[in-house]
């Protein structure tokens, strides 16, 4: 007799708004560490747990303080304008119109910004393919309307001309390769300790995009979902994108920074964007060297100076090669060695003069050799 086939348990279909909760659940997790790391299934090749190891471990992991238990807001209410999380207020703009052109460096201002904002950028590739037949049916009717306006008689149109030149300028860098298309979305979210500061900031971010006309709207009813998007997990809930090409993605880039303080350093100058302090230790980077470059007169020697005696502060041992002898009132404000190099100079410089041993007369035959090498 043919065995009749089992019947695979029917599995359960997850709505997609679920399917994302669960990858949006397991994301964080993941990121945060909060994989379950203990089980009270017994491994395969291990003794069955008994009731107490269960009860024991199940106290145990509820005493474990978790990364989420650090980083996560102590209480979290959703409205229709807005989100309080513990005592700030928190809103989510999204960017639904750009202008024509767009020019590099614009985010600059909003990236100046003296606030507490964040903000996501999420670029998706288009199909050439798609994109190439819709321009070629793009361009069909625009001829078609020019066509028919010339022959009613009417004036021409020169918002019709002008798309009409973008879209085959646009098709002919597609087929050579030279631009791709995108999906662009830009969002906003600005925090606030109370109400009227969050509608300030909101005017105010409004007025500094709205100046480039690039036009925003508060992401009503979906502010879960907007700050959802902003955090840095890669999701984007809000999915409302502009079709970009290469060149107008490229300079929305935020390159510039709002300041550039290191806990650490000296004091170069101010930023003149934001007027911050610019502080900066060099030799923290793998390579410190670094050039001066101004006109005559703008105080290339001066900043020289200035770094040199700042960075004394920090203990750096500070050596100078000057043929000009620019540098000796200042070896000698700071107690420094003045040493003049020439034919005529009574001073010599001795290479095989080795400094003391590391550990002294305990150091090993050789060893201050080496360590001058």
């Amino acid at each position: 007799m043919a065995k009749k086939p089992e019947t695979p348990p029917p599995q359960k279909s997850i709505p997609a708004p679920e399917q994302k909760a669960q990858q949006k659940s397991s994301l964080l997790d993941g990121l945060l560490g909060l994989e379950a790391k203990t089980s009270g299934k017994a491994q395969e090749g291990e003794a069955p747990l008994t009731k107490e190891e269960k009860e024991a471990l199940k106290h145990y992991d509820e005493g474990i303080q978790k990364m989420l238990d650090l980083i996560a807001p102590a209480a979290m209410k959703v409205n229709t304008k807005s989100i309080i999380l513990n005592d700030e207020y928190v809103r989510t703009f999204y960017v639904y119109n750009w202008p024509n052109f767009i020019y590099p460096n614009w985010l600059s201002q909003l990236v100046n910004f003296d606030a507490k904002f964040e903000m996501a950028h999420f670029i998706y590739p288009s199909d050439n393919k798609a994109i190439m037949r819709m321009l070629r049916k793009k361009v069909t009717e625009i001829r078609s309307s020019i066509r028919m306006l010339e022959q009613r008689g009417i004036v021409r149109d020169p918002t019709l001309e002008a798309a009409l030149q973008d879209a085959e300028e646009l098709r002919d860098l597609l087929a050579r390769g030279q631009e791709k298309l995108f999906q662009f979305g830009m969002y906003v979210t600005i925090y606030a300790e109370d109400e009227l500061h969050l509608k300030k900031l909101q005017t105010d971010i409004e007025s500094i995009l709205g100046g480039k006309l690039v036009l925003t709207k508060p992401a009503m009813f979906q502010m879960e979902h907007g700050w959802t998007s902003t955090l840095p997990l890669c999701l984007d809930e809000l999915e409302i994108g502009r079709n970009m090409n290469t060149e107008s993605v490229s300079t929305s880039f935020p390159f510039s920074s709002s300041d550039f303080t290191q806990d650490r350093g000296i004091l170069y100058g101010i930023n003149r964007h934001n007027d911050s302090l610019v502080i900066f230790d060099r030799f923290t980077l793998p390579n410190a060297n670094s050039n001066i470059f101004a006109t005559s007169g703008a105080g290339k020697s001066f900043t020289a100076k200035m770094e040199m005696l700042r960075y004394l502060m920090l203990g750096i041992e500070i050596l100078v090669i000057d043929p000009e002898n620019e540098y000796t009132n200042l070896c000698e404000a700071v107690g420094g060695s003045f040493i003049p190099l020439s034919i005529q100079s009574p001073f010599r410089i001795n290479p095989f003069d080795l400094p003391q041993a590391i550990r002294g007369e305990e150091a090993a035959a050789g060893e201050t050799l080496r360590a001058s090498v």
